[in-house]
């Protein structure tokens, strides 16, 4: 029996939330109606759900056995930072690469394989040290501790930035994230029981996605709300702000005099979000210091297996 109702909370109270977020300040003001409400129902929409997951079901939507010990709902909550701060990151970049070092929409793609590019080889090669080893901390502790030095990097990009030194740059964001990526794959599913090993690689996939839901609606919050103020201090209009964003592959087509300005003030918005990166790596290494070593030799014990299989193996 599948639990319709924790399904239905759960996704109202995001949306619900999000959709807030996303208005705040941008079509609304903060203190509007129109964006407290959907915040406020959201966040109490999010504890029904959470009290229904608890109380009110008996097969939840939510594995609530998973969320029981300290380390686990560290490993989680890591999780929801690192889908905040990988989508993050790709939401703005292009937006950098376009307003600020007016770049074509391709270029734009393109300037994100570095990122992309070294982030899988990593996740492999951290998965089979850690196979190897039996250790899984290490690489999650790596992970955040360059995620750190990343994000402080990205917060030096500007319109003088050299190809290179951008490029580089990224491949060490995609490190971090490949680290820390595959670690806490692992990680989530070390830490819990051995009937619920396969919940937690399903739980850590959900909760990963839940960050980058709130990644995307927090960076552009980030960035329209900052671009309204630093666009006044150049001296253009701060209700343009939201259509900037909009058509930012076709600023080239504006005047060198009005488009200069305008790539400052963005530069200074992708600066904002960056700094934001660096406080989530942050919040997110300390978050890490609850999560324990454990063991990686676990039986895999799913609740359901294929009829008849259990015949084969005695068989065998």
């Amino acid at each position: 029996m599948f639990d319709w109702v924790g399904m239905v909370l759960c996704t109202a109270s995001a949306s619900s939330f999000l959709i807030g977020i996303t208005w705040g300040g941008a079509q609304f003001p903060w203190s509007s109606w129109h964006t407290l409400v959907p915040i406020i129902v959201g966040a109490v929409d999010l504890v029904a759900a959470g009290l229904w997951e608890v109380y009110g079901t008996e097969r939840s939507f939510v594995r609530v056995s998973l969320l029981n010990s300290c380390p686990q709902l560290a490993a989680y909550i890591c999780a929801i930072l690192q889908g905040i701060m990988l989508f993050c990151t790709l939401y703005y970049l292009p937006i950098f690469y376009e307003g600020v070092k007016d770049y074509t929409p391709t270029v734009a793609g393109i300037g994100l394989i570095p990122m992309t590019g070294s982030l899988l080889p990593i996740g492999i090669l951290v998965g089979i040290i850690i196979r190897r080893t039996g250790h899984f901390r290490w690489a999650i502790w790596l992970g955040w501790l360059i995620s750190i030095l990343s994000s402080g990097l990205l917060i030096l990009f500007n319109s003088d930035t050299r190809v290179y030194a951008w490029v580089l740059i990224l491949i060490v964001v995609g490190l971090g994230h490949g680290l820390i990526l595959i670690a806490l794959n692992i990680c989530t599913q070390a830490l819990a029981d051995r009937a619920d090993v396969g919940y937690a690689a399903a739980m850590y996939t959900f909760m990963r996605s839940i960050g980058m839901c709130i990644g995307v609606s927090v960076s552009g919050t980030i960035l329209q709300n900052t671009l309204q103020t630093y666009m006044k201090d150049q001296n253009l209009d701060a209700s343009m702000a939201g259509a900037v964003v909009g058509i930012i592959s076709q600023l080239q087509d504006l005047p060198t005099t009005m488009r200069k300005p305008i790539a400052i003030a963005i530069g200074k918005s992708c600066d904002n979000v960056a700094e934001f990166l660096l406080g989530v790596a942050t919040l997110a290494l300390l978050v890490y210091l609850l999560i324990k070593e454990s063991s990686l030799d676990k039986e895999f014990k799913p609740d359901h297996v294929l009829e008849g299989s259990a015949d084969k193996k005695r068989a065998i």
